[in-house]
């Protein structure tokens, strides 16, 4: 079970830490390879908090971010930082390392971090030959290192904007799901079958950082007409017979399509090394529905906490304990915006969600937000009879309500009677889309507009500093908009004033680069 899973996962962190008990001042530091175990890391009382990302092996960056960030504000960690891996063992086998590359998909997540708030940035298997630290001939990545160090070495972009925290169980297992590993069981936790709730927190990150699975895609060629040389046989997408615990838990992923470009793993690898091929389009980085604006808490948290985000997001299978309930009675009461599922709220929590909910499902055909026209979706729900001073947002076509928000105090819980936020056969309704755009886009710093980007934001002092970033293979036309008047605006990387049109500012970026702007 995910309790059980859980539990070993502490007890390894325990045994692993039991020298360090004879020296209480020596300062501990823990890098981890997957957002899922962030918290129990952080717990342990930590000084320094890393994750590993660009492996091709390990989930994508934005997720990845929200729960190291996260986690370091929730357990009191000083400071977090980002181990950037070299290696490419799941696409073209063991020992291949990608130093010697353009480094435009590198270059993208060392600014990333760097202004998501990351105060250590580390590149793993950088120094493996001489010619890959001569500086005289540096190479692409080398060059990126010292692009992104001296600029931050000088700039300070302000104290990251998060106003949205997304809570799970502290038993949660979740980690962004890769193709390969279908909806039947959690990848983190060695195939222990999927709980209720698991695919709904999918749904929420799919759409948050919209393409975020493709990070972990280890056939971006097709698939090999020969698996020798095999891929790394200590991974997630391969386990080899020296890492299975037994002959059934060998694994290799399947390719997502039945044909590929190369014969197999050596000869991409040398086609990359011998044409210096770019990586970016074969490592894709996700983009931004609301902005990176997230931080990700377990249900081990505090109040004062949970006061410094104005919403929270309940995912997975919580359970809401009278002490959780009373704590969130009280953030919502101080004029905090809750947003939950039927699923967690059961039919006991009638006085938080401002409705008394059945407990049995129905199955509906169609819904309607506000009083607007029918949209034509399946989905289960739990009928429910309002309190007097619970508004319906959304109902059934047969009038059944499907969202509703009850106001306490100076805040609002914001409720649907869709269990988890799925749908029937996804991982999230379009319905509960509308319910997250309707309350997270209230919070949202800025408002950027134009083809998909990802894009984060920082304050500091009178301005606010925006970092897009594209990545497309085509240059990217778009504006953002800023939520108060703006009176100046410069663009920070080659240090230009921009023009401000209707508190708009249009920006043009190249292909797989970004922009950061100061809007004052």
């Amino acid at each position: 079970t995910h309790a059980q899973a859980y539990a070993m996962l502490k007890q390894r962190l325990a045994e692993a830490l039991q020298p360090a008990a004879d020296l209480p001042d020596l300062p501990l530091s823990a890098t981890v390879g997957f957002a899922m175990n962030l918290h129990a890391h952080a717990a342990m009382g930590v000084s320094h908090l890393t994750l590993e990302r660009t492996n091709d092996d390990v989930d994508d960056l934005q997720t990845g971010i929200a729960f190291c960030r996260g986690a370091a504000r929730q357990y009191q960690v000083p400071t977090w930082g980002i181990d950037f891996s070299l290696w490419w063992g799941a696409i073209v086998g063991p020992g291949y390392l990608v130093q010697k590359l353009p480094a435009s998909f590198h270059r993208r997540n060392l600014f990333v971090s760097a202004f998501s708030g990351a105060g250590a940035l580390i590149m793993e298997g950088m120094a493996r030959g001489q010619d890959c630290v001569n500086p005289d001939n540096p190479p692409a990545v080398a060059q990126a290192v010292q692009e992104v160090g001296t600029f931050f070495g000088d700039f300070d972009p302000g104290k990251v904007q998060t106003p949205v925290a997304v809570m799970l169980p502290e038993d949660h297992g979740w980690m962004t799901r890769p193709y390969w590993q279908g909806t039947r069981t959690m990848c983190s936790y060695a195939h222990v079958p999927c709980r209720p709730g698991d695919r709904g927190i999918d749904g929420f990150f799919n759409t948050a950082f919209p393409g975020s699975p493709c990070a972990m895609d280890p056939f971006p060629f097709g698939s090999y007409q020969s698996n020798d040389p095999p891929a790394t046989p200590f991974g997630l997408s391969c386990v080899g017979p020296d890492f299975a615990p037994t002959p059934g838990d060998l694994f290799d992923a399947h390719p997502y399509i039945p044909f590929g470009r190369f014969h197999d793993r050596a000869q991409a690898k040398a086609a990359f090394s011998q044409h210096n091929i770019d990586p970016a389009p074969y490592r894709p980085m996700a983009t931004s529905r609301w902005g990176d604006i997230f931080d990700v808490l377990t249900t081990d948290v505090s109040l004062d906490l949970l006061n410094d985000y104005p919403v929270i997001v309940l995912l997975g299978g919580i359970e809401l304990t009278d002490e959780l309930t009373t704590t969130l009675m009280r953030y919502v009461n101080a004029g905090g915006r809750l947003i939950l599922s039927a699923g967690v709220a059961t039919p006991q929590h009638s006085q938080l969600i401002g409705m008394e909910i059945e407990p049995e499902l129905w199955m509906g055909r169609a819904w309607s937000w506000d009083g607007g026209s029918q949209v034509h979706e399946p989905f289960r729900y739990l009928p429910a009879k309002l309190y007097p001073q619970t508004l319906c947002m959304a109902q059934t076509n047969c009038g059944q309500p499907l969202v509703v928000c009850h106001p306490i105090g100076r805040g609002q819980v914001w409720t649907t009677t869709v269990p988890w936020f799925q749908g029937v056969g996804t991982d999230h309704l379009d319905l509960c889309v509308h319910l997250w755009d309707h309350v997270i886009r209230q919070v949202q710093p800025v408002i950027v507009k134009g083809l998909p980007v990802q894009w984060v934001t920082a304050c500091v002092d009178d301005a606010t500093h925006v970092l897009i970033v594209n990545h497309d293979p085509i240059t990217w036309q778009g504006c953002v908009t800023a939520n108060h008047d703006l009176r100046a605006a410069r663009s920070l990387l080659d240090n230009q004033p921009l023009k401000i049109e209707n508190n708009q500012i249009a920006l043009s970026i190249p292909a797989y680069d970004l922009a950061i702007i100061r809007m004052q």
